[in-house]
């Protein structure tokens, strides 16, 4: 598949700047288009005051229509940078140094970039921990794991904000100091959920939040494939911790490989719902995870030239801090602990065979972590 042809031109500013904002924000007007706009007119700015709705054959309808009812096309774009800036995001364009390495590369690269956060976008290599909501404890503790393990050997995680493996993902990208990078489904000014602005703020504390979308555009059923395309597209790979037979994450897995990237599944329980897909992914020929290292030698990285520290297997990265000799799947079963807990509701989590629960549950009470009580219920210890 061919690159996305970039127009010749040298990082924009001002006014120019404002017409590549209002290209961004113009339905249907895709990088395409808007390349073809800049070669035949010489700049955004000058495209945006001379195309009028019926001057230029290549516009949709819909993109005549908003153009139409656009008197000041630099003028909107003026005012949707300053909206940015009130919220502390900036406008990263194509051509700019800060965009992507790998996203300008793709087939169909946004426009532009809206970032909030401190880390630039093209200081990291990036690796995408993408699966579904409805994750389970054990899939929880592998996604933070194997982000935090990707992170401590210098290599940034992006994922796209929502919960479940996403959610894990950033976080333990976190507990290794970052990078991890956000990618939204709507515009960096759209309100957000209570539980998913916490964790926004988090992300850009150590990272960053990024948007295609016009500062104020809401999140719907077709935006998020957006998302995902740039959450494949800055990646040098893909990997997938659970995910059901229909999952959103196998979106992101299509984007991946249509551009050349590799693609990682995590394997699970074949009789739980949210292993489907990671199954049929091997099946398929995607790259068995047993750790943070798999991806790493997969991928050519090493960790000791990007400074950080070294991947580990998923056996010693699902180890609890500090316990040398735990067992793999100890931090998985914990989480599926709370108050009298009964072990037929753990096995339902953590999806590992009766014994391995049982022995695990033997370590962990050993070692103070949880109470047994009547009738093989578990409370964990400060609950």
């Amino acid at each position: 598949m061919d690159q996305f042809p970039w127009p010749a031109a040298e990082v924009p500013s001002g006014d120019e700047l404002a017409a590549w904002a209002f290209w961004n924000a113009v339905p249907s007007c895709g990088p395409r288009t808007f390349a073809k706009l800049v070669t035949e007119f010489g700049s955004a700015e000058r495209a945006a005051r001379e195309v009028g709705p019926a001057s230029w054959p290549g516009l949709s309808p819909r993109a005549r229509a908003f153009v139409a009812n656009c008197p000041d096309p630099v003028a909107y774009g003026r005012q949707e940078l300053a909206h940015a800036r009130r919220l502390g995001a900036r406008a990263v364009p194509g051509t700019s140094h800060e965009y992507p390495p790998l996203l300008r590369k793709t087939h169909d690269p946004p426009i532009l970039l809206y970032v909030r956060g401190d880390r630039d976008l093209a200081d990291s290599k990036w690796i995408a921990v993408v699966g579904t909501r409805a994750a389970t404890a054990y899939g929880l503790s592998v996604a933070r794991r194997l982000a935090r393990d990707l992170a401590g050997a210098g290599v940034g995680v992006v994922s796209g904000l929502a919960r479940g493996i996403d959610s894990a993902a950033h976080l333990g990208a976190m507990d290794a100091g970052g990078p991890t990078c956000g990618v939204l489904g709507s515009g960096l000014g759209c309100a957000q959920p209570p539980g998913r602005r916490n964790l926004i703020r988090k992300v850009e504390r150590l990272g960053c939040v990024v948007s295609s979308f016009p500062m104020g555009f809401p999140a719907g059923k077709y935006t998020f494939p957006a998302r995902n395309r740039i959450i494949s597209g800055m990646a040098l790979g893909c990997v997938v911790v659970e995910a059901g037979e229909r999952s959103g994450s196998f979106i992101t897995v299509d984007l991946a490989l249509s551009e050349g990237r590799a693609v990682f599944a995590v394997p699970g329980d074949i009789g739980r719902p949210t292993s489907r897909g990671t199954n049929r992914l091997i099946g398929e020929g995607a790259t068995v995870v047993t750790g943070a290292d798999t991806i790493l030698e997969e991928l050519g990285i090493s960790a000791a030239s990007l400074g950080g520290g070294n991947g580990t297997v998923l056996g010693a990265a699902c180890q609890p801090r500090g316990g040398a000799d735990g067992s793999l799947w100890d931090e998985a079963v914990l989480e599926a602990v709370t108050v009298n807990t009964a072990v037929d509701d753990i096995l339902a989590a953590v999806s590992l065979p009766l014994p391995t629960v049982l022995s695990t549950l033997s370590r962990l009470e050993i070692a103070g972590k949880v109470r047994r009580g009547h009738g093989y219920r578990f409370t964990r210890s400060g609950c």
